[in-house]
């Protein structure tokens, strides 16, 4: 029975940090950097696009997230949260200011800047859950998958 700890003996046995203990280093590092990755790749994979409400009398073909001026009366000026998931109601079928009226209505569909997230791959606009649900299941599948993988590794 050892009454006393001393650093310097125990260091001793072990040997100094040499060639096989850099290895090993090297070897959990990039363990460890691929595991952060895959577990960070939510956030560009479900990263927030700019959208805006489809407007089906004054789309061009094929459609642009500009509007070209037609915003101005179609759309509601940006500002509170969620005001993009609005459009002004069409009365008419031409696509100028006497054709809306400054009522809103809730927007169906959505016309996206840039096709690079889940969130224009799945039409995922205004439905903020929809997003952080992506997350929310990939946490639990991980930690769901935790007991399988450490039984695995233990063989």
């Amino acid at each position: 029975m050892i009454d006393e700890l001393d650093l310097e003996t125990i260091l001793g046995e072990l040997g100094d940090f040499k060639r096989y203990q850099i290895y090993v280093f090297l070897y959990l590092a990039v363990t460890i950097i691929v595991s952060a990755v895959y577990n960070c790749q939510y956030v560009f994979a479900a990263g927030q696009v700019d959208y805006r409400c489809r407007v089906p009398v004054c789309e061009s073909t094929p459609e642009k997230f500009e509007t070209n001026g037609w915003g101005k009366f179609a759309l509601p000026a940006p500002g509170p949260l969620g005001s993009e998931c609005f459009r002004h109601r069409v009365v008419g079928k031409t696509c100028d200011a006497a054709s809306f009226t400054n009522d809103t209505e809730a927007c169906y569909s959505w016309v996206y800047e840039n096709h690079d997230t889940i969130v224009a791959e799945f039409d995922m606009a205004c439905e903020e859950w929809r997003r952080t649900l992506v997350g929310t299941v990939h946490g639990a599948g991980v930690f769901a998958a935790m007991p399988a993988t450490a039984f695995v590794s233990d063989m």
